[in-house]
């Protein structure tokens, strides 16, 4: 066809001519001489050809070997030839350049083609759910009343909705049949692939319910359907707003949806088209892998390059409408990463120390092995683990203190060094390194507690409230460690209240003594006058005071 177009283009031209040159070799020869060596030698006396005869040459040598690179080089070859000959005029070189703009249309529109067949939906890399299915239908979204019409399906093998498969013209390789969930009599599923919009089938479902009615078509060989248009009877609640084109896989023996439509009407055509999805920009320093070349059905897999790490989500999918679910991941870089985690180990250790001066350095002394903690304060927890209305106000309050909203590890380790079953430093470290393993290794030390106090249990009761009820188990072990850590320090002011005491009592009769002994006490010699007014007789002598005599025995 460019042969002839360029040969149409040459025949109106009309130039004055010399006598022909002497005959180039005949066209049968086995070896292809160039066109440029076509042209009268140099010292051979300039022959003037004519333009017509040397451009139709380079065309009629522009055989099925030549693309229009070689073509373009040839026709300059002959035109060069010709100016060199003093042939060529204006109206040759208007047919030349008539050429050359038709071979450049020509590649323009190849181009143009290439860039349309990038995403031609019919390559099996595309979509490979689309490509090769024998049935395909139609189903309803929306829930229909007094059953789901349908005037016409029509199913096409490309996007822009031209090659309809469901009625194939006489000599295809397919036929099409019509098949459905169910029909009422006299409105049969053929009656929707017939080709006319007053006639329609009707959903065997009175009140149908989403997914519930569908209409296909089977192929007798596997067909790629790529658009689907639909004209539906009814209004409001008679007609399905929402549909979705499926396609079945008998590999997996299950329905795929592929298409999917959104406020449809009735009594006009209405199309699902090949959704394309938002093109996606890759964040700095990662990496995005679409499926389906971002045609729906396809998901988006991120990936970081290097030492980054992915903050947030590393896969989207796409929706029906084109857009992409969750919000876009960013990439760490390492000097990120690196300065995060040095500033959350220093808030860390800050907490640690606050939590230190403020808090443990002002409670009461710890529980030891030793320690002796009244009887009435055992054999219970408390609080409840769960609190109720019922309970009492004051046992509801501080369940949630201070302490437990800063730093609700310290405030954990503290209960185990408080109770003397953990030291603190070992405490922070455990739930620092295993904090996977909180649950089981708070059921242990939560076990240990109640042995402490007495308190009845077991470990399936201690590991079931770790794991669904920590927040509610770790308070509770706080409040009954603060309490007893209240009791048993009240206990011991008390006894050492006592022991001082005696001590400033036997300190004091101590240094009596000292003075007895020394002399220095008067009134205590036997037969005093002045140290009693008691005589039994004067033979027998003075009776002492009861006091002296006391502090003399003791």
């Amino acid at each position: 066809q460019r042969r002839q177009q360029q040969e149409a283009a040459l025949a109106a031209v009309s130039v004055p001519v010399a006598p022909p040159a002497p005959k180039a070799p005949p066209a049968s020869a086995a070896v292809r001489v160039p066109l440029a060596r076509l042209a009268p030698p140099a010292p051979a006396p300039p022959a003037q050809v004519p333009a017509k005869q040397t451009i139709t040459q380079a065309a009629e040598e522009d055989d099925e070997d030549m693309d229009d690179d070689d073509l373009m080089a040839s026709l300059q070859g002959a035109l060069g030839a010709s100016a060199t000959a003093g042939a060529v005029a204006p109206p040759v070189a208007s047919a030349a350049a008539e050429v050359a703009g038709q071979v450049e249309e020509e590649e323009e529109e190849e181009e143009e083609e290439e860039e349309e067949e990038e995403y031609d939906p019919f390559s099996s890399a595309l979509c490979p759910l689309l490509l090769h299915k024998v049935v395909a239908r139609i189903v309803n979204l929306n829930a229909v009343k007094y059953g789901w019409n349908i005037a016409e399906l029509r199913l096409f093998s490309d996007e822009l909705c031209r090659a309809d498969l469901t009625r194939p013209r006489a000599g295809s390789a397919w036929t099409a049949e019509a098949i459905s969930s169910g029909a009422v009599s006299g409105s049969e599923a053929s009656r929707a692939i017939d080709g006319l919009t007053w006639t329609q089938w009707t959903s065997s479902c009175h009140l149908c319910d989403p997914g519930e009615a569908w209409l296909g078509v089977k192929f007798s060989q596997p067909v790629s359907v790529l658009c689907a248009q639909l004209w539906q009877w009814g209004e409001g609640d008679y007609k399905s707003s929402k549909v979705e084109l499926e396609l079945w896989d008998a590999s997996m023996a299950q329905w795929h949806g592929v298409l999917r439509g959104d406020g449809f009407a009735s009594s006009q055509w209405e199309t699902l088209r090949f959704v394309k999805c938002a093109a996606l920009e890759p964040p700095e320093s990662a990496l995005i892998e679409v499926t389906n070349k971002g045609f729906f059905p396809s998901s988006a897999t991120y990936s970081c390059g290097g030492v980054g790490i992915l903050w947030g989500t590393g896969q989207r999918d796409c929706s029906p409408d084109g857009s992409w679910t969750l919000d876009a991941p960013r990439c760490l870089p390492a000097i990120e990463v690196i300065a995060f985690a040095t500033i959350a180990v220093l808030v860390d250790l800050l907490a640690i120390a606050l939590y230190a001066r403020f808090v443990m350095y002002r409670k009461p002394a710890f529980l030891g092995k030793d320690s002796l903690i009244p009887s009435e304060h055992l054999a219970r927890w408390d609080s409840s683990l769960i609190p109720h209305d019922e309970d009492d106000p004051h046992d509801l309050q501080g369940i949630v203190t201070k302490q437990c909203v800063i730093c609700p590890c310290c405030r954990i380790a503290d209960s185990w060094a408080s109770a003397g079953v953990l030291p603190f430093a070992w405490g922070m470290c455990i739930q620092h390194v295993a904090f996977p393993c909180m649950p089981c290794i708070g059921a242990v030390l939560r076990s240990k507690l109640r042995e402490r106090f007495g308190i009845d249990g077991n470990g399936f009761e201690d590991l079931l409230a770790w794991t669904c009820l920590l927040p509610c188990a770790a308070v509770q072990e706080a409040r009954k460690v603060d309490h007893m850590c209240t009791v048993f320090h009240e206990e011991a002011v008390t006894r050492r209240a006592i022991e001082e005491r005696r001590d400033e009592a036997t300190k004091k009769q101590l240094e009596e003594m000292r003075e007895i002994q020394k002399g220095k006490l008067e009134g205590f010699a036997i037969g005093n006058p002045h140290d009693t007014k008691a005589h039994l007789s004067k033979t027998t002598g003075h009776i002492m005071k009861k006091k002296s005599v006391l502090e003399y025995m003791t």
